[in-house]
């Protein structure tokens, strides 16, 4: 531990990374860099992902040192196997996984105990870390760590939660039962009883957790999303010469292809320009010839930041599993001072836009009736500005920094 009273020590464990690309490592890429900011060291271990790729956020992490441990879950597993040849390889990786295993198969960090064990125990040792912060999914690395802590008495201990766990579809967990589902719920009370803070950015995950361990109810807080004025400011740079209509930088969910249809045919006809940004597949951008509806491969986020804020509207998805949800893009969104349009389905994500004055949501069922009036709509935002700002990251990892040091 750090000499210095007030410089504290913080070991994250985050499986993706900066420079590796995906969203999984841009919140505690984050965390890192305001940790950093205010004088605390700071050490990630992270999977050898083997990237070709660039973050998005690999500028905000310069400095931090990290350290990496064999990464060994099948590429195939990662995929939607469409040959015959893919889908016997996808079997067979499945079925191996299951042997190596006794909860999800699906588990990123299931093959990886070993090396990341080995790391995680040497890094312990030499850093000697005031806090360790284990983020999942992965949650097998959780599991990991708890499985250790015992030999780290002096170190407070953070899991949190990005997705849920036990109860949702992701990651294989709806398709568990009998011991397999029972394994996994072990690994979670291992956790639970072995931390000393469990964190999330739901509510309804929280709430869960608070459910199954109503005797450890203590230990839950939450750790809000947020947005980093450092990535908004681009928003003020924009480099298009003619202002854009609608734009939106993301996933095309399969549910939302007859409301891309729709866009499409509805940019044309109003000459509305329309911009899409996403590596997402749709029959759409293999026919376009549509000048005012373009589907564009995603951007660096700060030059997405920037095509923001030369639109005029910001449309915003809303799944049905996301629906009582709290995405980082609303806050980001938000920040810019654009006006959301979101479509999708109604739930607690739709209630906090238009009751924060963000913008206006219509039902998927209602687009082709009122998605014209919408956009033509000029009524003037009326943003709750305190709120926004509550959320930004120096402001969130202040309170982090609080709590943590508030229990020593």
């Amino acid at each position: 531990m750090s000499s210095d009273p007030g410089i504290k020590k913080v070991l994250i464990v985050s499986q993706t990374f900066p420079p590796d690309v995906g969203i999984g490592g841009r919140r505690w890429a984050k965390f890192a860099k305001y940790f950093f900011r205010k004088g605390w060291k700071v050490e990630v271990i992270a999977a050898d992902m083997k990237s070709s790729t660039t973050s998005s956020w690999t500028g905000d992490v310069e400095g931090i040192p990290v350290t990496r441990y064999a990464h060994r879950f099948p590429k195939i597993l990662s995929s939607i196997p469409k040959t015959l040849k893919s889908k016997i390889a996808y079997r067979l990786a499945l079925a191996s996984n299951k042997l190596s295993g006794k909860g999800t198969p699906y588990d990123r960090a299931l093959l990886d105990e070993k090396a990341f064990r080995n790391l995680f125990s040497e890094r312990m040792w030499q850093y000697k870390p005031d806090f360790v912060i284990v983020t999942g999914a992965p949650f097998n690395l959780m599991d990991y760590a708890a499985q250790m802590r015992i030999h780290y008495p002096s170190a407070k201990f953070l899991a949190d939660w990005r997705d849920p766990w036990i109860g949702d579809g992701r990651y294989g967990y709806s398709g568990l039962s009998g011991s397999r589902l029972q394994n996994e719920r072990d690994k979670e009370r291992r956790v639970v009883e072995t931390f000393d803070f469990l964190t999330s950015p739901w509510p309804f995950v929280l709430q869960d957790i608070s459910k199954r361990h109503s005797d450890l109810t203590r230990k839950v807080h939450l750790l809000p999303h947020n947005w980093d004025p450092d990535d908004i400011s681009a928003a003020f740079e924009s480099d298009e010469d003619s202002p854009i209509d609608l734009v939106y930088g993301g996933n095309l969910y399969n549910s939302f292809q007859d409301f891309l249809k729709f866009l499409e045919k509805f940019a044309f006809r109003t000459q509305n320009t329309v911009r899409i940004y996403t590596d997402a597949q749709t029959s759409l951008s293999e026919h376009q010839t549509n000048p005012w509806f373009q589907i564009k491969k995603p951007l660096p986020s700060r030059d997405f930041f920037k095509k923001m804020g030369a639109a005029q509207n910001l449309l915003f998805l809303i799944p049905e599993f996301n629906k009582d949800g709290f995405p980082t893009k609303v806050l980001e969104y938000a920040a810019t001072g654009k006006r959301m349009i979101a479509v999708g389905y109604a739930g607690e994500l739709s209630r906090l836009i238009e009751s924060k004055g963000l913008g206006i949501f219509v039902d998927l069922t209602d687009v082709e009736e009122k998605f014209e009036s919408i956009l033509n709509d000029n009524t003037p935002l009326q943003p709750d500005q305190k709120w926004i700002a509550q959320h930004k990251t120096e402001t969130i990892t202040k309170g982090l920094m609080k709590l943590l040091t508030a229990h020593r």
